[in-house]
């Protein structure tokens, strides 16, 4: 640690140290400091959430949490101070249950088709064997197919050129750079004396000296990225899967056992060339999920990978829409699944005062994923209703959806026909991060942002039958500002919205519905 300092770019403060370990939070920016060598190698492992700017490091994690330990700076620890692996399997639960309980169509069997979240341990993942049976099959569409893809990660894998010192004799060096320089004045015994006049500048400046030997700069291109890492790991998790069903197809008899030790031996045989080629002796153990790479979420090959990656991984209880997978699950953040997850609270909090639904739209069901569409409608029996983003246009004909101006598309529309609360209620999620302490006059009681509010207040001054506006967010307060001369419901304000505990949200619907603060 001598050859580094690393501190927080907002607070210039250096991270504590627990148990040996740096604790280094996602809610800031990072800046490491020091040689170039140690700074190299400290990009090198941490590429995709890193980015050198002149001769510093600056590190944002963003949700990426989890321990390394890395060269020149030793263990370190990345965490998040709000959202974990379990908050979003809490999201996932969630929407799970509420919507599993839904009076869908008769189109639509009993509700949202339900899968396991994880991969178990002890456990065969037949779940995920049969996922990656279909993607490895000409049954998959070409673009979901997963032979394509690898094959084209060992036609063009990825190579980033990586530097690598070269000592070589004086008058041989061609490419001298800083830290060739700084380590002749780091080792003046290896000096020899030289006539004056002799050597040029390099001989005056050491006073009729020279080095025998100098460090060369030298940038070779490396197979050993994070991303072909990352591509590694995958093909042992597909071979951990093929090999735990084999084993216990093995035990059975019948034609079960056959058909599935075939479809064994056929997965194995797509996947025995990728993995036996010569690109992978070079390559290393991936330590860490690169999940801000650019190569991972964009290059061909390399995406489609990390796709089926995280749908192995997880296996989503909701399998969402191609457009919704790349967002949440690309592992940049959750919030697309906090927005559906906002939706499904509001029905369950809906439901507890009103009763059970009568009627739900038909999601559109495919093989493999699901699509809970815009306009996505709850109703009950005395004509309430909830949509997900529903549009309000200036050109609607139910007046209950028309907006003065532009067109408008909340998250969650209430729609209450009758009593005190008759309107439009609306509801949108703000999925935020939490914030490091302020004195920012924008901030609301350091939870929501003003900005949040304004919308509000958008939404409630451009669609006419709004009543009432609200964000959910992931914090603890709940705050509501009244519209001056308005009946109890009329306002905007802010709801807590956390994974795994609801009751929030069903306080306030409950009192939006009875009109009462």
């Amino acid at each position: 640690m001598a050859e580094l300092s690393i501190r927080s770019r907002q607070t210039k403060t250096a991270p504590p140290q627990i148990n040996g370990r740096w604790v280094l939070a996602t809610e800031q920016e990072w800046l490491i400091e020091g040689l170039p060598v140690a700074l190299d190698a400290i990009e090198h492992e941490l590429a995709g959430v890193c980015e050198r700017v002149g001769g510093v490091l600056l590190l944002n994690f963003r949700n990426v949490v989890g321990r390394f330990n890395l060269p020149y700076l030793g263990p370190l620890e990345v965490a998040s101070g709000k959202w974990t692996d379990a908050d979003f399997d809490h999201l996932l639960a969630d929407v799970t249950e509420i919507a599993a309980a839904l009076p869908f169509s008769s189109r639509v069997g009993g509700g949202l088709p339900y899968e396991r979240t994880a991969l178990p341990e002890q456990q065969v993942p037949y779940h995920a064997f049969v996922y990656l049976r279909y993607i490895l099959s000409d049954a998959a569409p070409l673009h979901e197919q997963l032979g394509p893809s690898l094959r084209r990660v060992v036609a063009q894998p990825h190579r980033k050129l990586v530097p690598r010192g070269r000592v070589v004799p004086l008058e041989r060096a061609r490419l001298v750079g800083t830290r060739g320089l700084v380590r002749i004045l780091e080792q003046p015994g290896d000096w020899i004396g030289v006539e004056r006049g002799y050597g040029g500048p390099l001989a005056l400046a050491l006073r009729n000296h020279l080095p025998e030997q100098i460090e060369e700069d030298h940038r070779t291109a490396t197979l050993d990225t994070p991303e072909n890492r990352f591509v590694l790991m995958f093909l042992e998790l597909c071979r951990s899967i093929v090999e735990r069903t084999r084993n216990t197809a093995s035990a059975w008899s019948g034609f079960s056992r056959s058909r599935l030790l075939d479809d064994c031996d056929r997965i194995q045989r797509v996947l025995a060339p990728i993995r036996s080629h010569a690109m992978w002796r070079d390559v290393g153990q991936l330590a860490h999920v690169p999940a801000g790479s650019s190569v991972l979420q964009r290059q061909y090959g390399y995406r489609d990978v990390l796709r089926h990656y995280v749908r192995l991984r997880l296996v989503s209880r909701i399998p969402l829409d191609d457009d919704a997978v790349e967002d949440l699950l690309g592992l940049k953040d959750v919030a697309t699944l906090y927005e559906l997850w906002c939706f499904f609270a509001v029905v369950d909090a809906a439901r507890a005062c009103l009763g059970r639904p009568v009627e739900a739209s038909t999601p559109r069901v495919e093989p493999g994923q699901l699509t809970v569409p815009w306009g996505f409608r709850v109703a009950w029996s005395d004509g309430s209703e909830l949509f997900y983003n529903a549009s309000f246009t200036p050109k609607s004909k139910d007046p209950a959806f028309r907006s003065t101006s532009v067109v408008l598309r909340p998250d969650v529309t209430l729609r209450i026909p009758d009593g005190p609360a008759r309107g439009v209620h609306l509801f949108d999620a703000k999925f935020r991060l939490q914030a490091l302490p302020t004195d920012d006059a924008d901030d609301v009681d350091a939870t929501f942002k003003r900005a949040d509010l304004y919308k509000m207040h958008t939404y409630r001054d451009a669609i006419p039958s709004a009543r009432s506006a609200w964000i959910i967010y992931p914090g603890t307060e709940e705050r509501f500002f009244a519209t001056s001369g308005g009946a109890g419901c009329d306002g905007v304000g802010g709801v807590p919205g956390l994974p795994g505990d609801l009751e929030a949200i069903r306080s306030r619907v409950r009192r939006v519905l009875q009109s009462a603060v």
